[in-house]
């Protein structure tokens, strides 16, 4: 599939710090790109050179096959964006709002309005003044707005900033169906992994201005190791054992606990029988995107 967005050896100085460092990757249509990195790594800088708010020093982005440096008119005419809270007018309904914006686009017509009111399911309240929406329903009013031109990428900014689990699940919804239907690639930043974990179809880690790593989230998921606890006796003839495998053991109620691939649960299983140990259960849990991510970029502050 040819990519809708490509960023090519992008570098960016404020002063003479050297924020972003030949950064290179690419989103595809229809997919939701989690684009996730430190406190200071650059992350917000690259925001903005995406939509146009900073310029880069060197580099291009390229979107839909326009250069942001040789043809900046076109290429932001395909970028649909909400950085930080969708500013609306509070006390103008939500389609007022819609059609308000829609006349400052080209051809927005009316049905387009109400395509994407559909699409992020507001047709029952988009009469209502935006003072009276939960902040869930003005997230998805934004959406909509960002989608109104037919962006062929669409950036949201901490997406489910604020939410409750019950506006979290309702935006990842939302955002996951967009892709889908409108074919439009999503890239969406936000500090919740977890969160990111059930949204993304892939996601890029930035650190210290470079991209250090950049894959799907279940190829992430499955090549994690395994948290395995086990519940055995004698303990102290287990826990030697397992020491002998692995350096990432600890003992702790009963129990030892170690991380290991799941291919080698079961020689080690064996070799603990076959030493006379006594094995009452085995719990295993894989990492998560949170653990793969600390593990790439070291523990910190996590934007």
């Amino acid at each position: 599939m040819e990519s809708i967005m490509k960023l090519e050896k992008v570098n960016k100085t404020i002063g003479s710090h050297h924020v972003i460092k030949d950064l290179s990757f690419e989103i595809y249509p229809g997919e939701v790109f989690g684009f996730l990195g430190p406190n200071g790594a650059g992350k917000t800088t690259t925001i903005r050179m995406m939509v146009g708010l900073m310029s880069m020093n060197s580099g291009d982005i390229v979107i839909a096959g326009h250069s942001v440096h040789k043809q900046r008119n076109q290429a932001m005419k395909r970028i649909g964006a909400i950085v930080e809270n969708p500013e609306m007018y509070p006390f103008m309904s939500g389609w007022k709002n819609l059609v308000h914006f829609a006349r400052m686009g080209e051809d927005v017509s009316e049905e387009r309005i109400k395509e994407v009111v559909k699409l992020v399911g507001l047709e029952n309240r988009i009469n209502d003044k935006v003072h009276k929406y939960s902040l869930g329903m003005r997230q998805r009013l934004g959406i909509a707005q960002a989608l109104l031109h037919r962006p062929s990428v669409l950036i949201l900014d901490e997406p489910t900033n604020g939410l409750d689990p019950s506006g979290m699940k309702e935006i990842r919804a939302y955002i996951q169906r967009l892709a889908k239907v409108e074919n439009v690639a999503v890239i969406v930043s936000s500090h919740i992994l977890s969160e990111m974990e059930m949204m993304c179809d892939r996601f890029g880690v930035i650190h210290n201005g470079e991209l250090v790593d950049i894959q799907s989230v279940n190829d992430a998921i499955a090549d994690a190791d395994m948290e395995v606890t086990i519940e055995a006796t004698p303990l102290a003839v287990a826990e030697r054992i397992l020491k002998e495998e692995t350096d990432h053991v600890m003992t702790k109620n009963d129990c030892c606990q170690v991380v290991l691939e799941k291919e080698r649960i079961p020689e080690i299983t064996v070799r603990l029988v076959e030493n006379n140990v006594n094995i009452y259960s085995i719990y295993t849990q894989r990492k998560t995107l949170e653990d793969q991510f600390l593990k790439v970029i070291g523990d910190g502050v996590i934007e």
